[in-house]
């Protein structure tokens, strides 16, 4: 997913599988809120709506790459604008991986002044 992401990858933080449990998930996600680079992690089909929810509230104004099955048959990749994520309109099926590109917030305050 980074490769056709388009985003700066370095640094990248990968995390693998989150946590099953919601609140575990939002505080595992919460430790990566103030740095910047891009953030990776996999979901099953069963808890991909609840973690885009959390990424939805700790990644206001950030782009959101969200692939699944990807290098199979039925690979769809799609990117989002953080506030525009609705998770009751992702499609359950499959394995997926998230991306975060966190850099948006650096850009916006360079920007600023």
């Amino acid at each position: 997913i980074l490769s056709v992401s388009g985003f700066q990858a370095n640094p990248t933080f990968f995390l693998g599988f989150l946590s099953e449990k919601p609140n575990r998930k939002k505080a595992e996600l919460e430790e990566y809120v103030g740095k910047e680079g891009l953030i990776v992690f996999y979901e099953s089909v069963y808890k991909i709506k609840t973690a885009l929810g959390i990424v939805k509230e700790l990644f206001p104004g950030s782009e959101v790459l969200v692939g699944r099955e990807l290098t199979k048959a039925h690979e769809e990749i799609k990117l989002y604008k953080s506030e525009e994520i609705d998770p009751e309109k992702i499609y359950p099926k499959g394995e997926f991986v998230v991306l975060i590109n966190n850099y948006t917030k650096k850009i916006a305050k360079e920007n600023v002044s």
